[in-house]
């Protein structure tokens, strides 16, 4: 806005008032501040008459931030982004909203203050119509808006460095002076944190060397933030889901490193992620796709990297059948059926099952609704869920099964624990301590709880389902009940080994 302070319309700012609910008495006393103003103007250094304000805001009363805020709260704010398409018809929309506003409130657009940013790739015909339509000068990324950069493309700490040279520069200065240690904190409250401080923590990674240090700062930042706990070991919730990662530079033509933070309690260092694999952990078949996916497009130079290092042209195995069924254990041990399914991967998603004893009869059961998750994510809550019931109602001696390989190889410690299920595998070797309790079997003898995980999601009103008794449970998993008690045999194929 050109002039904001002193344009702005004094009907404007009684309508906002009184649409905002104020009472008349307040908006009479506000008026009457308002309209009483006079001015004068000295000439060589005598007052020469005077003559009344129509509009405007006296610049140094406390009350006049306020009402401005008020006042521009019709457009939301003074400064203002606005998303469009490139188009004519919606600019032009854009444009006469923006004038419509300018005479309610008295404001006035500054067109040499004011830009647009369009995407680098757009061809300079489009970009000449927003240029005619709005008459806003063609910025190009980046660019700072309210002391925070604007870019497009990956974060770069480049984008940040003013903001780390100024909070560089203040602590600087603070060396030359004798400062007692009550005076540095004042100056880490009050001056330090005026800057955008979290604006570097959520886009670049800040130097791991302040928060180790017994520093003034980085007490200040334990104490501020991370309640007596390392800053990197912060948890930090979305929507009641995992940790947030940050990113880091990474070689790759689309993979990202990220650096993960873990559960707090569980005293754990700071592991990196590989996001092309599956496990999160780096491997060179992961590492040969990304590359692939980025490799030249001549016709003849992708035949000749094809033949040399294409991997999936390996040869396929011998497969053979096999017979699947469940089985029970012996007298006095239960045996504890999981599994958790998700329409999509990531996609809804569900999880049940059933704890029977020596001869098949089932003992309790359950469904559970999981809401937006993985399949991986799914078999860990379902079999998490399964040892928390155990648990309460007394169960112990169990024989655990899944049909999830992956997961069963995380709990012998197998296979490296993927980052999105390690709060539920920790709870879960909390439960039991033995991992040989854990035991991987087909999903044919897993079909009792594979019924179950189908129809947790069909009942997202309520999360969890409990089956006390064989009547109560639905209807496929009381056919498979009934199988696997005469043991039925099912065939699969399988790779010889």
């Amino acid at each position: 806005m050109s002039k904001a302070y002193d344009r702005v319309s004094w009907g404007h700012i009684i309508g906002v008032l009184r649409k905002f609910g104020f009472e008349e008495l307040f908006i009479d006393l506000v008026w009457w501040l308002l309209s009483n103003v006079w001015f004068s103007i000295i000439i060589n250094g005598s007052l020469h008459g005077f003559f009344k304000s129509t509009r405007g805001l006296r610049q140094g009363d406390p009350l006049s931030p306020a009402l401005f805020i008020i006042g521009v709260e019709v457009m939301s704010r003074d400064d203002v982004l606005i998303f469009a398409h490139g188009s004519f018809s919606p600019l032009k929309d854009i444009m006469q909203v923006l004038e419509r506003y300018q005479r309610c409130s008295g404001q006035l657009i500054n067109a040499q203050k004011s830009c647009y940013l369009v995407h680098p790739a757009l061809l300079p015909a489009r970009r000449m119509v927003v240029e005619r339509v709005t008459a806003f000068a063609w910025q190009s990324f980046p660019i700072r808006y309210l002391g925070f950069p604007l870019y497009f493309g990956r974060c770069k700490s480049a984008y940040f460095g003013e903001m780390c040279q100024t909070i560089l520069g203040r602590i600087l200065l603070w060396k030359s002076k004798l400062l007692s240690p009550g005076g540095r904190i004042t100056l880490i409250k009050h001056v330090l944190f005026s800057m955008s401080v979290h604006l570097l923590s959520a886009a670049v990674i800040l130097d791991v060397r302040a928060f180790e240090s017994s520093s003034l700062w980085a007490a200040f930042m334990h104490a501020k933030y991370c309640r007596e706990i390392h800053p990197y070991q912060a948890e930090v919730r979305v929507n009641k889901l995992g940790n947030l990662a940050k990113d880091v530079e990474c070689e790759s033509p689309s993979g990202t490193l990220y650096v993960m933070h873990p559960v707090p309690d569980g005293g754990c260092a700071d592991e990196a992620a590989w996001t092309p694999s599956r496990s999160r952990t780096f491997t060179l078949a992961s590492a040969f796709r990304e590359v692939q996916q980025a490799r030249n497009s001549s016709m003849v130079l992708a035949k000749v990297f094809c033949q040399l290092y294409d991997w999936s042209c390996s040869s396929v195995g011998v497969y053979e059948l096999k017979v699947v069924r469940w089985e029970a254990k012996e007298v006095g041990r239960f045996v504890l059926n999981t599994d958790g399914c998700s329409k999509g991967n990531l996609g809804v998603s569900g999880g049940g099952g059933v704890l029977r004893d020596s001869t098949g009869l089932p003992l309790f059961a359950f469904s559970a609704f999981f809401g937006d998750t993985t399949c991986l994510h799914a078999e860990a809550r379902a079999l998490l869920m399964g040892l928390q019931m155990c648990a309460r109602r007394g169960f112990d001696n169990l024989c655990v099964q899944s049909d999830s390989l992956v997961l069963v190889g995380t709990l012998h410690r197998h296979i490296q624990c993927s980052w999105h299920i390690r709060r539920e595998v920790r709870q879960i070797m909390h439960l039991v301590e033995d991992p040989v309790q854990f035991s991987h079997c087909y999903r044919e003898a897993n079909k009792v709880a594979d019924a179950l995980a189908n129809v947790g999601i069909t009942h997202p009103e309520q999360q969890v389902k409990v089956y006390d008794c064989f009547h109560m449970l639905p209807r496929l998993a009381r056919r498979e009940l009934r199988l696997d008690r005469i043991v039925m045999p099912s065939v699969r194929k399988v790779r010889r080994m």
